[in-house]
């Protein structure tokens, strides 16, 4: 696939994440490859996560929370476009900047809302922004994995 194809089908996939909602996530083009990945992400040496990370692409909508008092946050929703999942978290891109310790719920297949906190945020570009959050509880598939174990 060309990367003038990738780039049509992101953006595709970006227009297409909500009817009410608007994607205005300016994808930067090194991302291209990664959003064509799938599986589990290699390690590095000096990882220090708890639980292996899988490629996750696809749309969610982030609802934004009043967390932090010098920041100011109204009841919004936002498309955002999900990069890797662990047990642990998740990354994905955003247009607007976020701040360690902020809580928001993101909103993931079949609309399962997930409460997060931020721990990361990076910039690419004026509209693209790198976020790492946590789970601030454990969703339910993880929960039955560890019963069958």
């Amino acid at each position: 696939m060309s990367n003038a194809a990738k780039e049509r089908n992101l953006a595709k996939a970006c227009d297409e994440a909500s009817s009410d909602l608007q994607c205005n996530i300016l994808i930067p083009r090194e991302f291209l490859a990664i959003f064509q990945k799938e599986g589990s992400l290699p390690t590095v040496m000096d990882d220090q996560r708890r639980f292996p990370r899988y490629h996750y692409h696809m749309r969610a909508v982030l609802h934004y929370r009043q967390t932090l008092p010098a920041v100011p946050r109204g009841n919004e929703r936002y498309i955002v476009l999900t990069k890797d999942i662990s047990r642990g978290g998740l990354s994905f891109l955003h247009e607007q900047k976020l701040f360690p310790r902020e809580r928001m719920v993101i909103e993931i297949a079949s609309e399962r809302k997930i409460d997060i906190e931020i721990a990361r945020c990076i910039k690419h570009n004026d509209r693209c922004f790198e976020i790492g959050a946590t789970f601030l509880e454990q969703p339910p598939e993880c929960e039955q994995d560890e019963n069958e174990q």
